[in-house]
């Protein structure tokens, strides 16, 4: 075999992102995300063929439309239904409200003083108790 495939050269992804004047972070992102079509080769290599280099490029201005996005109709009214929210998502919010609310109640009794936290409160039983020992 001539290492050529019927389609074209594959690439590494380092020669991939050489060719595209990218990152390599960037060509693995894009293959993550489908934006870019990919071959496996056993269980790690990944090759990419130069053919499929032009799918991520695109003109940077465009006097046109796409041909995709003029193909579709675009609908007249968008239809949109209310989403009904979790139970215990809501179950969740109350939750979090009450404890706000419990906070400010604190506060205002304390006249503003924070409570204190909780890692001072358990060395300061530590201390106590080492003391009585």
């Amino acid at each position: 075999m001539d290492g050529k495939s019927p389609d074209g050269d594959l690439l590494t992804m380092a020669e991939a992102a050489e060719a595209l004047k990218v990152s390599q972070v960037t060509v693995a992102r894009w293959l993550k995300q489908g934006r870019l079509p990919s071959y496996r080769l056993g269980p790690r290599a990944v090759r990419i063929r130069r053919a499929d280099l032009a799918v991520v490029l695109s003109p940077a201005s465009r006097s046109e439309p796409p041909p995709a996005a003029s193909a579709a109709p675009a609908p007249d009214r968008l239809q949109v239904e209310p989403v009904e929210p979790m139970p215990e998502v809501v179950q969740q919010l109350e939750t979090m409200w009450q404890a706000q609310a419990l906070r400010e109640r604190i506060l205002a009794r304390r006249r503003g003083v924070a409570l204190s936290a909780s890692a001072e409160e358990v060395e300061r039983a530590r201390e106590k108790r080492g003391k009585r020992l």
